[in-house]
């Protein structure tokens, strides 16, 4: 009899035990289901794209006019002659070329008056280049377009200026030339005083090499630089831009 309870109690803790592991198998199993089995494959995709560094696309800025169109202006004052004869008769001494453009002012070194054989040898040479970083007006008619240019003596004795004549330049005229070399007549209200040499030369961009993000269309006219262009090294340039 004991030996058959023992038997019977045993066989009933195995059904018990039996009838625990059936839920759990059953939870196993929906586990591994097709809807388990895609969660975990997305949280692979997920771990592994998070590992990997965000690629980067290199696109070319696009660049936005804004302003006035900026350029170098570069003015090259060779040499003042033909003086009339009050001028020589003055024997002027300490005189220079002080050149105006959009309130900047800057003036050559000082020279006299000094004769080689005759009265039309009489000459001063500056041999001067004075660079000008300058904004470009849109309205032609705008103030801030005029190059002055005058002839100056200072007095040491008196210690003051004496204009002498002068002379005005538009600068739509030196962009449209780009490059020229020409003798200007000095004027002292409406009377000639003498002439001056000097060379103009622009190219756009701050420092004269050519570049303008404003005319962009016109790049090929603007291209020539006032300067030596040397290519930077690899590792400054960017094969994209």
């Amino acid at each position: 009899m004991e030996q058959a309870r023992g038997l019977e109690f045993s066989s009933t803790a195995w059904n018990v035990q039996g009838r625990d592991k059936t839920p759990n198998l059953s939870k196993v199993e929906s586990k591994e289901g097709p809807g388990y089995r895609l969660l975990n494959m997305l949280r692979k995709t997920l771990k592994g794209s998070e590992n990997k560094e965000p690629e980067v696309t290199h696109e070319a800025p696009t660049l936005v006019p804004f302003g006035d169109v900026v350029g170098c202006l570069a003015i090259h004052v060779r040499n003042c002659k033909h003086f009339t004869p009050k001028i020589i008769s003055q024997h002027y001494s300490n005189l220079f070329i002080r050149i105006s453009i959009n309130n900047v002012v800057k003036c050559t070194k000082t020279c006299s008056l000094l004769s080689q054989n005759t009265e039309k040898d009489f000459m001063i040479t500056f041999d001067e280049v004075k660079y000008f970083s300058v904004q470009v007006p849109r309205r032609q008619d705008d103030e801030k377009n005029n190059i002055r240019l005058e002839l100056m003596q200072h007095d040491s004795t008196k210690k003051y200026l004496l204009l002498l004549g002068s002379v005005q330049v538009h600068l739509y005229e030196v962009i449209q030339k780009g490059c020229f070399t020409g003798e200007l007549q000095m004027l002292n209200k409406n009377t000639f005083i003498c002439r001056v040499e000097v060379e103009f030369m622009f190219s756009y961009g701050n420092f004269g090499y050519g570049f303008s993000h404003q005319l962009k269309p016109l790049q090929k006219i603007i291209k020539p630089s006032m300067f030596m262009d040397i290519a930077p090294p690899p590792e400054r340039t960017d094969p994209v831009t």
